[in-house]
């Protein structure tokens, strides 16, 4: 039996479905002396129902196992509880079948890793993709060692490609997890210093299970692309739109440590904040308000090398005859006002800003920050211009900013703005 190297795959799984089988059978057996015969029959079922996918850290524990049952010296009553069970603490657990469910879901992402001829035909499509006209060799061992150590003339390695190819977003983090669980670094990089992650929020194609999926290997965060930008920069400047761009926010803060790079820098001294608040062509109203719900209380006051704030790159960003851009605009400023940021009217960088801005709407709201109702009904004067009717009903668990102070007309306001500007391109909307 050949063993492709540090990937767990073997060309011939009979012995492992066998092993399967051995171990309903074992079960069976135990189920008639063992104490909790409901959990047994669980597991029992979900053995046979899950055939096979005993993952390769378990083999020797599951062999082991069958030994112990299967041996005849001593009953079965007075033979000591073998390692892999009690690993399941099946012996003093109050809910094994909520422990053995738990488990069944994190072993079925190893399913693919022994069902061996899926992965060879995997590895063998995917050497015929990535050399245009096949391997000279059919061994499963150099078919695999080819993919993992393959790189094109910009450092991309196999995840890179899968991930820019036009696979579709199931089918890449399907083979995605595959080869990370293999033995692929999720950390790789390009010659433009991007790994896997960094390289998906940028796609034009949706990759949210892709990401997904990286996340699942505990990616690095900190890394940082050749102008200076990590993961939160990208998403915030990708051809994503806002709840897409959010979507993936909300996957990577997950991250263990990730809120801590969120006052990352890139070469023009841009955070991401300052990356959303410039974003031009698509609405970042959610995203804005993710990255200030999770980042620190002085990401707000922060400036780029030219001495901005989020909040000036958000009025002068955003400019044109579309009320679209105008809502956007205005509820971009009213959300930094609200998470505490503030114009210095004796600072000429914030009075350039004021003069800056097209909006009278936006001039208005930053001339009266504190001014809650004024926003308010700015913001209603502009759906009227849009023929939309307020909405008081309408959910706002997107909007963060939860404090007792704000009323709750304002919020139905913002969250009635981020669904009509969501899904939108601000380059193309037409009135």
């Amino acid at each position: 039996m050949v063993k492709f190297s540090n990937c767990g795959l073997y060309e011939d799984d009979t012995d492992i479905y066998s092993t399967c089988q051995d171990v309903v059978q074992s079960l069976t057996m135990l189920g008639d002396s063992f104490s909790h015969k409901k959990e047994v029959h669980v597991m029992r079922r979900g053995f046979q129902n899950v055939m096979p996918f005993i993952s390769l850290q378990k083999r020797t524990d599951i062999k082991g196992a069958i030994n112990w049952f299967t041996r005849e010296k001593k009953p079965l009553v007075k033979r000591k509880i073998p390692q892999t069970l009690m690993k399941w603490n099946l012996g003093k657990s109050k809910n094994v079948s909520g422990i053995i469910s738990k488990r069944y879901k994190i072993m079925y992402r190893r399913i693919l890793k022994m069902n061996t001829f899926s992965d060879y035909h995997l590895y063998l499509s995917l050497v015929e993709e990535l050399k245009n006209g096949g391997h000279g060799s059919y061994n499963l061992e150099d078919i695999g060692r080819y993919v993992h150590d393959f790189r094109d003339d910009e450092g991309n390695s196999t995840l890179h490609i899968i991930i820019a190819s036009d696979k579709s977003d199931l089918l890449a983090s399907s083979t995605i997890d595959t080869l990370l669980l293999d033995g692929m670094s999720v950390d790789l990089t390009n010659t433009n210093n991007m790994t896997p992650l960094m390289l998906a929020v940028k796609q034009s194609i949706p990759r949210k299970k892709v990401i997904k999926t990286i996340m699942m290997y505990s990616p690095k965060l900190h890394c940082k692309d050749v102008k200076g930008s990590n993961v939160f920069h990208l998403c915030m400047g990708s051809c994503y739109d806002d709840e897409t761009c959010a979507d993936y926010l909300n996957i990577i803060l997950k991250g263990k440590g990730a809120k801590a790079y969120l006052i990352s820098r890139d070469t023009n001294k841009d955070t991401p904040l300052h990356i959303a608040a410039m974003e031009t062509t698509y609405s970042r109203i959610h995203c804005i308000m993710l990255l200030l719900e999770n980042g620190t209380r002085n990401m707000i006051k922060s400036t780029n090398e030219d001495w901005l704030s989020s909040l000036n790159l958000a009025v002068t960003s955003l400019k044109g005859k579309s009320t679209y851009v105008e809502l956007e605009c205005s509820v971009r400023v009213i959300v930094f006002l609200l998470y505490g940021d503030y114009p210095d009217t004796d600072s000429e960088t914030n009075d350039n800003t004021i003069d800056e801005c097209e909006y009278d709407s936006v001039k208005s709201i930053l001339r009266n920050p504190r001014d809650l109702e004024n926003m308010e009904n700015i913001l209603k004067s502009i759906f009227v211009k849009l023929n939309v009717c307020p909405s008081y009903n309408i959910d706002c668990s997107a909007v963060p900013p939860s404090s007792s102070k704000i009323r709750r007309s304002l919020m139905n306001c913002i969250a009635q703005s981020m669904q009509l500007l969501k899904n939108r391109r601000l380059d193309t909307i037409q009135d």
